[in-house]
């Protein structure tokens, strides 16, 4: 997250204009009849790309080349997002309530985000299963699914591989161990849908799944055996710190990992700390530049299947984002959004569509109950 105590906060004059209009960048408030509060915000999103100058990505590109041959981060994620800082500001130059920012009354594209369920070793049991049932029930029901929707499941790429007594390997994957609840659902009520596809036409020539796939992957590790002497150790302060005692490392984090992660703006000094490779708000970057692709695909490309006019995309990812993004809008509304953890199982949606100018317009609809465990 970044460091927001004691910096004076910006705004552009677009901000300035619309403060003056509506007084706040406030969330509405729904109180639901459970006693729950349902967020709505709105933001107008930049494209991550222009939130750094050519110049300076490939500056920071290089230096990274450079440092991944040092180092053993694992393929797959982009690397400009590896090291490096981004601007919540910047990410959302313009937010606020739905009365605030206009958008289509019926947007093209809605994403369901759902963090996946708990796991031993990316294997979700049955009967954790079976406990999310009525939850994944109630989250497909919030996508309002109908007859002319085009339906997608999305799972990130982190799996485990298990070889067995007989020679075999088996996978193990939380994300689709949690999906699979969601997909029973959706059988269940007659609806189609295509998992981890997107486009038409051959499997490797599926750009958006893949970049999606691997946007909504957890922090990248730098070392697998530095984390793990991390992630003890911090373990350890932590226990110390709750019953009063001295801190047995002093120099590490007293928070846990993924935490530390979401309060720090210097990437090398969680990599040595925590051996997570990626400070929180490189996160959003990169969970917003996989859902930039699904923006390019059904709003700027207009793809939608034959017969449909709406896509609704269900991601099954991890809890940084769902975390994170909260964390984005408490910086980018000057502290009028709650930052609100997404335990295993939590959900929310986000409609994503174009406004008269062609810009994106995403709403982002958080139940505080429903995003927790």
């Amino acid at each position: 997250m970044e460091n927001f105590e004691g910096k004076e906060l910006i705004l552009s004059d677009k901000r300035k204009e619309n403060q003056e209009k509506k007084g706040d960048f406030s969330p509405e408030k729904i109180i639901e009849e459970d006693g729950s509060t349902t967020f709505i915000i709105r933001g107008v999103f930049s494209k991550i790309d222009s939130l750094k100058s050519m110049v300076d990505k490939k500056t920071e590109h290089f230096a990274q080349e450079r440092s991944m041959v040092e180092s053993d981060y694992p393929d797959g994620f982009p690397p400009d997002y590896k090291k490096g800082a981004y601007s919540y500001k910047e990410m959302i130059p313009d937010c606020g309530s739905p009365s605030s920012i206009e958008m289509p009354a019926d947007p093209k594209l809605t994403i369901g985000f759902v963090r996946h369920l708990k796991h031993i070793h990316n294997q979700v049991d049955s009967e954790t299963q079976e406990a999310f049932r009525s939850k994944a029930e109630k989250f497909v029901d919030s996508l309002n699914i109908s007859q002319d929707t085009a339906v997608y499941i999305v799972t990130s790429t982190l799996a485990s591989y298990v070889a067995t007594e007989n020679g075999e390997v088996e996978r193990f994957s939380r994300t689709d161990g949690t999906a699979k609840v969601i997909e029973e659902v959706l059988k269940e009520r007659g609806i189609d849908f295509k998992y981890n596809r997107i486009e038409e036409g051959e499997f490797e020539n599926d750009s958006t799944m893949s970049k999606l796939k691997s946007a909504i992957d957890e922090f990248p590790i730098s070392s697998k055996s530095h984390y793990d002497e991390m992630d003890e150790k911090i373990n350890v302060n932590i226990k110390a710190d709750k019953s009063g005692q001295k801190i047995p490392y002093p120099e590490l984090p007293v928070k846990n990992n993924a935490v530390f992660a979401s309060f720090t703006d210097d990437p090398k000094e969680l990599d040595k700390k925590t051996g997570i490779g990626e400070v929180s708000s490189a996160t959003v970057a990169r969970t917003l530049k996989g859902f930039e692709s699904l923006d390019d695909y059904f709003l700027h490309g207009n793809n939608l299947p034959p017969n449909k006019k709406r896509a609704v995309v269900i991601t099954a990812g991890h809890g940084q984002f769902g975390t994170d993004i909260s964390e984005a809008f408490f910086v980018a509304t000057d502290k009028a959004f709650p930052v609100l953890v997404a335990g295993n199982g939590g959900y929310f949606r986000i409609n994503s569509d174009l406004d008269k100018d062609d810009r994106i317009i995403k709403e982002f609809i958080i139940n505080d109950n429903n995003i927790k465990e």
